[in-house]
């Protein structure tokens, strides 16, 4: 009865948002409760107050190993969206092993958060529960901490776990700029036989363009507009809007979807035609606006 009733009041607090920031001590002191309930309702917690919960973000690096599942789960959740708080460029800087210079402590000591976040979740990427596991395949997308990318592809191709696999597709959508390595993979997944896994990888090519993926992603999404299943080729569909510089092939592709059966699918392709068709106007009317060099 004791626990539940901390537990309850725990999950107040959170429900309070930036308001019980002079509360953060409390939730902090939770997280070493006996009950793996309050733990986990006090990492709710701190993700929910926000910036204010950044000076727990050192007792949850702790946590993240709690025996229970649940708890790891959630505090990765927590490290996810506590993490860009942990203020200025030296996060990601930090995270992705990177040096920046630094003029005193307080920048060096977000150095340091930043490692030991990145480090921690990585950690978690091999965790023995999938739950966690997907937890922190998210995490390490909203943080773009590149230097998991290949372990992300691992967990992509290989984990048995479909929600993981699907966490992992879309941390490499979201960190597109560092992670082209990502592509063929994303591709392999195409194949998955998961359908909410492909099209996690579907939605996530669309974030790669020509420069990043040398146009295969563009002919990867253009296959998916023949797939047996409707959202998938709604995703495709949406996703070629995304890549630009489109080929005849895709043109063509999104084209015949103008036919399809499922309405969602023809809205989709046309809205990409449209979208490809201004930005090939826009590229025309910039390049005929460029000064040619006398000779």
């Amino acid at each position: 009865c004791g626990s539940k009733s901390q537990q309850v009041a725990v999950q107040a607090l959170g429900e309070m948002g930036a308001a019980a920031g002079p509360a953060v001590p409390v939730l902090v002191r939770s997280l070493q409760n006996s009950s793996p309930a309050v733990r986990r309702a006090a990492a709710t917690s701190l993700e929910k107050l926000g910036s204010v919960s950044v000076t727990g973000i050192p007792s949850l690096l702790v946590v993240i190993t709690d025996k229970d599942p649940d708890v790891r789960q959630q505090t990765c959740k927590a490290l996810g969206a506590l993490g860009p708080f942990v203020r200025s460029p030296l996060f990601a800087a930090a995270a992705n092993g990177g040096r920046e210079s630094t003029s005193g402590g307080s920048g060096q000591e977000t150095m340091s958060t930043a490692r030991c976040i990145a480090q921690a979740l990585t950690e978690r990427l091999n965790d023995s529960n999938s739950k966690v596991r997907a937890a922190a395949a998210v995490a390490t997308g909203q943080l773009c901490i590149s230097t998991t990318v290949p372990l992300l592809c691992d967990r992509l191709r290989e984990d048995p776990n479909a929600d993981v696999r699907k966490a992992a597709a879309q941390a490499l959508g979201k960190m597109n700029q560092v992670a082209s390595a990502a592509v063929p993979y994303l591709m392999k997944a195409l194949k998955d036989g998961n359908e909410s896994v492909r099209l996690a990888a579907v939605m996530s090519l669309g974030h790669f363009d020509a420069d990043t993926s040398g146009n295969l992603a563009m002919r990867a999404l253009t296959g998916c507009l023949s797939d047996t299943t409707a959202s998938i080729r709604k995703a495709a569909a949406r996703s070629l809007g995304q890549v630009g510089n489109p080929t005849k092939g895709t043109i063509a592709g999104l084209t015949l979807r103008l036919k399809d059966p499922d309405e969602a699918v023809r809205e989709a392709a046309q809205n990409s035609l449209d979208i490809l068709a201004q930005k090939r106007a826009s590229a025309e009317e910039a390049s005929e606006g460029t000064p040619t060099r006398s000779a």
